[in-house]
């Protein structure tokens, strides 16, 4: 069983920048870094081992004094690939969430497998280290990760913390399986219901006599009313009114194009009342 380890936490509230440097100026701070970390170098070295400086410059543009920051590389910094200033780009910093750096240091002697952990600071300043455009080149992989960096800058997000337990977790899997179980339930149970209510095809003759009976109360209808009103299948319906392609003269009803029955069904003349068949015939021949 590994010893507990103890995180110190006395620099939790000091202020720490995240800065992103480009791979080059990377390797060249740690091993400035690992080299200043050597028991055996003196204190005077060790602070002649500096990675650069902060530098603050003010120009005026329309009347506004504008700040831009620079860190130059010390001279202890050695690589010849690197420009000596490269310009500071913040970003922008989620107050929503907090961020620590913490760092791992020294192993306590009395357990020397175990690295003591410490909370070095809040971070409060979030920056890139841009390399200037008249440099030698650009490190492609920095400039890909600038890219992103900035568009995801622009998105910001909340992060919300529901303190659910695992009973809680449970009890919503179990309660929305419920309300699954019981919409699939109804929906069986209404299939069931519409089968049971849908009435069996019928004959041809039979179903005339209903059309007609339908016609004796109204004198026009639409498809879609008599398809509610019979609860026949619309193909079967339509072959009864129109007439099959075979026979057409066979149907019952025709739909009017015209007038103020416009797309609906009515009797053919000769399955009409006979009252209703002399009033059409006389006022075909002018008679009132």
């Amino acid at each position: 069983m590994s010893a507990a380890r103890k995180l110190d936490v006395s620099s939790s509230f000091t202020s720490a920048w995240l800065v992103k440097v480009p791979i080059d100026i990377a390797d060249s701070w740690v091993r400035c870094c690992e080299q200043s970390m050597d028991p055996n170098l003196d204190m005077e070295s060790t602070a002649q081992l500096q990675l650069g400086h902060f530098v603050r410059e003010f120009t005026e543009e329309n009347g506004q004094e504008v700040e831009t920051n620079y860190v130059e590389l010390a001279d202890t910094v050695e690589n010849q690939r690197l420009p000596k200033r490269l310009r500071v780009h913040k970003l922008p910093v989620d107050k929503s969430s907090v961020s620590h750096i913490i760092s791992f240091g020294q192993p306590n002697p009395l357990s020397p497998d175990i690295e003591e952990p410490r909370v070095e600071g809040v971070v409060t300043e979030r920056m890139d280290l841009v390399l200037p455009m008249d440099a030698w080149s650009k490190d492609p992989q920095y400039v890909k990760l600038l890219e992103k960096r900035n568009i995801d800058s622009q998105n910001t997000r909340s992060v919300t913390l529901h303190n659910v337990t695992v009973r809680d977790h449970l009890d919503n899997v179990k309660r929305i399986r419920q309300i699954n179980n019981e919409a699939r339930r109804r929906e069986t149970e209404l299939k069931v219901q519409m089968e049971a209510n849908r009435r069996v095809k019928l004959e041809k003759e039979p179903l005339q006599q209903e059309l007609f009976k339908l016609f004796e109360r109204h004198s026009a209808w639409t498809f879609k009313q008599l398809v509610t009103e019979t609860e026949q299948p619309q193909t079967w319906l339509k072959e009864v009114l129109e007439g099959s392609k075979e026979n057409p003269s066979d149907g019952i009803a025709v739909k009017e194009k015209r007038g103020p029955n416009k797309d609906k069904y009515v009797l053919k003349f000769e399955y009409r009342p006979e009252e209703e068949r002399r009033s059409a015939a006389a006022s075909q021949l002018g008679y009132r």
